[in-house]
């Protein structure tokens, strides 16, 4: 008996479903997880992918968009084969008169391996290569600890500028000059919309560029390459999710998306002084993330007030030193939110505080301070979750 036979668009749904994985500069999903971290499903669902192109021939010509829809390579020589197969394959398809169906959407390369200078020309000249076939282009990773191999040069590179215009998301962790890159950035503004980077050295602080589009910036390695930043016009941004040294350069990135900025997460504590200002230069911020330390934090007394806040989420770093606590008190966390309230903060909706090893702040230590406060935001409407991050075990009032 031969099987049924189902139409092609239900078979492309089914090889979707089976294949799909998110990848780190994916908007779609909670941007409290934005961007994703690397993840091996990239590399299972390719082998899906190919196991499904061997069915049959029809499967073959359904699944193959899908074997080069996110195409991931670790090796020197893998990104010089990737150019040679692209090269060859096009030029068949060019002949046949046929659609090439090896499209490739998302690039992710990395070369954290240690690579000599002359293979690392080898591999940007191949990826220059590809770029030519990658009209399409959506998503480019660069995952790489090499030093810019020829930092005595001002003008970018050949590979840089061959990247397509039309691409919409980047996420750069490799080192790299800022001139080169902030070209390379200017080539793809009209399109971008997401942006991580880390790792860029700074050569020219000065240059400006407009992204009108883009909505998510991630800087996620502690550095202090964000004084550029100011010089950069960002009309569309909401999402900033940075790891750099605050000062008050960085409040002008603020400041100059202070019509569009939504969501603000702070990963460095050392300037609280300048971390409080932020609800003032960005009237219409939604959620606040930052961290809570055991020296001089962000004040909200100071910050007074924000008529559009809804959500703030508070990290609290708890070091654990042979069984000892090491990390601020509850004394001086209830004395920080108190100033939250309905009356100064209308729209408020949650608050969450968590930290690995928190059940030790609240070890031996009088609740009822804190057991007020989350009343008052009971009664009033604002919810409150303090969560061992550690667990996921909530830390409320049956601790």
């Amino acid at each position: 008996m031969a099987p049924p036979v189902f139409p092609a668009e239900l078979y492309s749904v089914i090889i979707r479903y089976a294949t799909y994985s998110s990848l780190s500069f994916d908007i779609s999903l909670d941007h409290r997880f934005w961007p994703l971290e690397y993840s091996s499903d990239i590399s299972t669902d390719y082998e899906t992918k190919k196991a499904l192109a061997l069915v049959s021939r029809q499967f073959r010509s359904l699944s193959l968009p899908y074997v080069y829809e996110v195409v991931e390579v670790h090796k020197p020589s893998s990104v010089c084969r990737l150019a040679e197969v692209l090269d060859i394959k096009s030029s068949d398809n060019a002949i046949s008169v046929q659609q090439n169906p090896r499209e490739i959407k998302h690039l992710l390369v990395s070369l954290l391996d240690g690579n000599d200078e002359r293979e690392t020309i080898v591999v940007f000249n191949s990826l220059q290569r590809i770029f030519c076939h990658c009209r399409h282009l959506i998503g480019f990773g660069l995952y790489t600890k090499v030093a810019d191999w020829r930092e005595r040069w001002t003008e970018p590179h050949d590979w840089l500028m061959s990247i397509p215009k039309g691409v919409r998301f980047v996420d750069w962790q490799g080192n790299v000059m800022t001139s080169n890159f902030t070209r390379m950035v200017d080539r793809i503004s009209e399109s971008v919309i997401g942006l991580r980077v880390s790792k860029v050295r700074m050569t020219n602080p000065r240059l400006s560029v407009s992204l009108p589009k883009l909505t998510h910036l991630a800087i996620p390695v502690e550095c202090r390459w964000a004084f550029p930043l100011h010089n950069w016009n960002m009309p569309s941004l909401t999402y900033l999710s940075f790891n750099g040294e605050l000062d008050d350069l960085f409040l002008r990135v603020v400041a100059r998306a202070r019509d569009s900025l939504r969501c603000v997460m702070l990963w460095n504590n050392d300037c609280p002084e300048l971390a409080s200002r932020i609800p003032t230069v960005a009237p219409y911020l939604e959620e606040l993330t930052y961290v809570f330390g055991t020296g001089p934090n962000l004040s909200w007394e100071s910050a007074r007030g924000h008529p559009s806040l809804k959500d703030i989420v508070v990290t609290i770093y708890c070091l654990r030193t042979f069984g000892n606590y090491r990390g601020p008190s509850l004394t001086s966390l209830c004395a920080h939110l108190q100033p939250l309230n309905k009356v100064h903060f209308p729209n408020l909706r949650r608050v969450f505080v968590g930290g690995r090893n928190l059940h030790m702040m609240f070890h031996g230590e009088n609740r009822a301070p804190l057991d007020a406060i989350t009343d008052a935001w009971e009664t009033s409407g604002i919810e409150s979750l303090f969560v061992e991050l550690n667990s996921g075990i909530s830390l409320q009032k049956c601790v």
